[in-house]
């Protein structure tokens, strides 16, 4: 859960300190001092309602994610072996820098993720010809993920007031050490139609006999 994750960012962040003590200058206390800066800025997404947002909608998109990652593998995959082919015949000059398929499937990453470092390049046409192939398929190929987490974030934006009450709901809940079996009494304490369904007025009355701290005007 997002308190799981804070826990950890509080103890991460202190964490350092001790091992300064412990270890003194090693390369474990180096890294920790430079992560100290981004450990304290998502300190700082706590009472940011963004962040919770972005939070539940990475949550449900990460399901779908494996297939569009299995997709990515295995384009660079192709696309890697493909251009050390073309890139390696007798016929030409070697391009040193697609002597390994390894080099060969970093320059598909790169050139599929639409990131483009320039480090590397095709010399041949048939190069050329394959990396514009990769190129479009890239552009056609970052559409979906970034589709499917914006959908999510879009959803959870429209929704982003009742997420906003639940989470105040579920967090003082915890607080009070509220449980299920006590929700469910006083759920059937108030639905007096017996529908197994209550409206507004009916959920103040729950969370005020709850005694959550919560009132029918903050609902």
């Amino acid at each position: 859960t997002s308190d799981n994750f804070f826990n950890f960012v509080d103890a991460a962040t202190i964490v350092p300190f001790y091992i300064r003590l412990i270890a003194h200058d090693s390369q474990i206390v180096q890294l920790m001092r430079l992560l100290r800066p981004t450990l304290r800025l998502l300190k700082a997404t706590r009472n940011f309602r963004g962040f919770d947002l972005l939070y539940r909608a990475m949550k449900v998109s990460l399901p779908q994610l494996p297939v569009p990652i299995f997709l990515l593998a295995i384009m660079c995959c192709f696309f890697g072996s493909v251009v050390y082919y073309v890139e390696n015949q007798p016929s030409d000059t070697p391009n040193e820098g697609f002597n390994t398929v390894p080099k060969c499937m970093w320059f598909a990453i790169v050139t599929v993720s639409t990131v483009g470092y320039g480090d590397l390049f095709p010399e041949t046409d048939a190069g050329r010809a394959v990396t514009t192939v990769m190129i479009v398929s890239g552009v056609l190929y970052v559409a979906m993920p970034l589709g499917i987490v914006g959908n999510a974030f879009s959803a959870a934006w429209e929704n982003r007031f009742e997420l906003a009450i639940m989470s105040d709901v579920q967090r003082r809940f915890k607080l009070f050490g509220i449980g299920a079996e006590a929700f469910r009494d006083a759920f059937r304490a108030v639905d007096c139609d017996c529908s197994g369904m209550i409206d507004v007025e009916e959920l103040g009355l729950l969370l005020e006999a709850l005694g959550a701290g919560l009132s029918s005007r903050r609902t």
